[in-house]
This record gives structure tokens, sequence and C-alpha cells, in this order.
């Protein structure tokens, strides 16, 4: 049986400010329909954007224990807060779903466009069953770290999404300023889209929008946007780990 436990990263600040990341298990799946961090490169992953000017989503290489852009190893994929009117996306392969409920679980941070209460920006998921129409997954499926704002422009008006900093990534700094990206785990339940024996692929969606976007300070980090790494489908049974002490 394919036993495969997905992971969890702990933040554990040493001297002098360096943080150390720690992985643990976070639940054990038996049998998973996809698992990928690309660390061997796309994976069979393919990008498409609606502008020709905005940069889309870009697998990035340069990610380490220095400059901690993603979970584990060094690939990551990465959508920038980009100022053209645009919706971006990050497809994966087309998948065959297994017996069991079928449970998305992603790691990523966010660092996108808003100003108070205005959300500018957003990222959302969405799901394709046996080559039908793209369906948006609702809050109401995600089981943890759901969307958190309602975007208020541009191509993804009046949707719930992923939007302003990421949850424990930007306590005491000024709005645009994070100097470490905390990573959370965002796990969706997509049973009630996929029977067994469908085919499905998932696509991570990022909506921009030019108008009213504040611009950053000076001393912001220039990586805004999106980060996703470490992506899996559970389509078994779920456990959580015996503790390890």
């Amino acid at each position: 049986r394919n036993i495969m436990a997905l992971k969890a990263r702990l933040q554990v600040k040493c001297a002098n400010n360096i943080f150390l990341a720690v992985t643990q298990p976070s639940y054990v799946c038996s049998s998973l329909d996809l698992n990928e961090t690309w660390e061997g490169g796309q994976g069979g992953w393919t990008t498409t954007q609606d502008d020709p000017l905005d940069p889309g989503w870009l697998l990035k290489t340069d990610g380490s224990a220095t400059n901690p852009r993603s979970l584990s190893g060094g690939n990551y994929w990465w959508a920038s807060d980009g100022a053209n009117w645009a919706d971006i996306y990050l497809v994966s392969p087309v998948k065959t779903a297994g017996g069991g409920n079928l449970t998305l679980d992603f790691y990523h941070w966010y660092k996108m466009a808003y100003a108070g209460a205005t959300y500018y920006h957003g990222g959302v998921v969405e799901i394709s069953v046996n080559s039908g129409a793209w369906t948006y997954v609702p809050a109401a499926n995600f089981i943890t770290n759901g969307y958190d704002h309602t975007v208020n422009s541009g191509t993804l008006l009046g949707i719930q999404a992923f939007a302003g900093i990421s949850p424990r990534s930007g306590t005491g700094q000024a709005p645009f300023y994070r100097p470490d990206p905390y990573f959370i785990e965002s796990r969706v339940d997509l049973s009630s889209f996929v029977n067994s024996g469908d085919t499905y692929q998932i696509r991570f969606r990022s909506g921009h929008t030019p108008n009213g976007e504040p611009a950053p300070p000076n001393n912001a980090p220039t990586l805004d946007g999106w980060v996703i790494d470490d992506v899996a489908v559970c389509s078994g049974s779920e456990s959580v780990p015996t503790a390890v002490t």
C-alpha cells in the first residue's frame, strides 16, 4: 500500500533571527492521485494567461535556507502581483480519481494588493471534471485555511479568494513588508465534484486589476504575489500520524 505522509512546516526562530524549517507529518494518505514538489521540473503542469504583458506563473528555482521562498527543495511556482488586467492560470495534468474522498492539499503564501478593506487582487482554486468547464471551488469546501476575503475589483470581483496577506505573515509590519514568508497549508474537499473513475484537472487562478492599486514602499520585497509549493491530491483514506517524541 502506498503510504504517504503529507507534511507541515514549523518555523523555529534561533539566534541572530535565523529561521529553521522543521518538517513533520500532517496526515497520512493511503493513496495519492498527485504528489508534486516540482524539484524535477514542471511535471506536466502548464500555465496560461489572457494578457501577454503579464509574466504569468513562473517556475522559480532559487529557494534555499537563506532565501526561504520554497517549502521544500529549491523549486516553487510564483505568480506576480501584476499591474495588468489579467487572469493567469497554473494547471495540473489530467488525473483519474481513485476510490474514496478526494482531498487537495497544498502549501502557499501570498501578498497581494489591497488598501484597508479593499482587495484588488486574489487567488482561487478551480476544477475541471471529465474535460468539462472550469468550476470555482467555493469556500465551504475548504477543510483548513480557506479563502479569507472578498475581492472588490478586477477579474475576481465579488468572489471569495485568497487576498491581502496570508495568515501569520505580516504581524507588526507595514502592510506591504514581510521579511520572511510563512507557508500555510490549505486542504480542500473535492469529493462533491469528482466520482471514482472520473478524470479531472485542478488549476490555481490568480486575478489582477491595475485600477487603484496602491504602490508598495521602497523597502518592500520584489517577490510579491502568490507562491505555491508541494501539492498533493489524496483519493484514499486519511489518518493522523502517531506523534514522535
